[in-house]
């Protein structure tokens, strides 16, 4: 999670350096008045930046950033967890319950990332279907050269009923 990385940097360019590290460390936990201590700016500079669409989008974008680096941990921890589940099924003894325990947390850490993941993923697509009109969609589909002749029809027919 570093400003570094080259999707993040597009989205920082052009914001003056401490406000990016503003969505930085907002990003990974800090409060508003931590991360401009921090910076070494006035609180009201991390207000005002956080109206920004610019800025919010990079804080959404650093935490996505420490989002895949914990899951990529978890996901390296799941095999683990898994194969040791498995074995403490077979022959594990009472003394294996903190095991049994850790290994189902990770499991489940891991499933509940990847359902977050998948609610975060409707939520988007959700939102861009409910931002554009049929004319848009129509528009856009043209720009991209598809003939709608035979696709507009049926559905014109469907929504006359």
């Amino acid at each position: 999670m570093t400003l570094g990385d080259a999707e993040t940097a597009g989205i920082a360019s052009g914001l003056p350096s401490r406000v990016a590290r503003l969505a930085e460390l907002i990003a990974a936990g800090k409060s508003q008045p931590q991360a401009a201590a921090i910076v070494g700016v006035f609180r009201s500079t991390v207000t005002r930046a956080a109206r920004g669409p610019r800025y919010r989008k990079l804080v959404d974008e650093f935490r996505a950033q420490a989002i895949a680096s914990g899951v990529g941990s978890l996901i390296a921890a799941f095999s683990t967890a898994a194969a040791q589940l498995a074995r403490l099924c077979k022959e594990g003894t009472t003394a294996d319950a903190v095991k049994l325990g850790a290994c189902r947390t990770v499991i489940d850490a891991v499933l509940r990332v990847r359902d977050a993941d998948l609610q975060q993923r409707v939520a988007e697509l959700e939102r861009r279907r409910d931002g554009r009109t049929f004319e848009e969609a129509k528009a856009s589909l043209l720009r991209k050269g598809v003939v709608l002749d035979r696709l507009y029809k049926p559905i014109e027919a469907s929504t006359a009923r």
